[in-house]
C-alpha cells in the first residue's frame, strides 16, 4: 500500500494460498524425490496477517465509510493525501524512466498515508 490497492494485494494474497495448495505439493515431491512434503494445515503467515490486519476486508462499512475522527491521535489528514503520493511517484518515475518500487518503506511519513484511507474511507 499504497502504490496497490487493497484488492490488488488480497489478489496476491489469495494467487500465493492456491499456488500453495494446488502446485506446491507437487513442486515438493518432484524436486526432493518426495523426502519434503508440504504440511498445508499447518500454514499460519497468511492465518496471522488476517488478526493482525483486519483491513484485509476492504468491503466491511468501516473500510469504505468517511469517518472523520483522530486515529492515534493522529489529526484529519487531507482527502487527497493519497493521491498527492501516487502523482508524486508518477512524477519520479517519469524523471527516473523505470518504475520505483517501495516494498520496505518504513519511515511515518509512510505510515501517515494509511490515515486518510481509515478517516476518508
Amino acid at each position: 500500500m499504497p502504490e496497490f490497492s487493497i484488492l490488488e494485494i488480497w489478489e496476491d494474497v489469495e494467487g500465493h494460498w492456491d499456488w500453495m495448495h494446488s502446485i506446491l505439493p507437487e513442486l515438493l515431491e518432484k524436486e526432493t524425490n518426495g523426502e519434503i512434503q508440504a504440511d498445508l494445515g499447518r500454514i499460519l503467515a497468511i492465518r496471522a496477517v488476517n488478526a493482525v490486519y483486519p483491513m484485509t476486508n476492504p468491503k466491511v462499512p468501516c473500510s469504505i465509510a468517511e469517518q472523520l475522527r483522530p486515529v492515534f491521535n493522529i489529526p484529519i489528514l487531507p482527502e487527497d493525501a493519497l493521491e498527492r503520493h501516487l502523482e508524486n511517484m508518477k512524477e519520479q518515475e517519469a524523471l527516473a524512466k523505470s518504475p520505483i518500487v517501495r516494498s520496505a518503506e518504513s519511515s511515518p511519513k509512510r505510515l501517515e498515508l494509511n490515515f486518510p484511507m481509515c478517516h476518508h474511507g
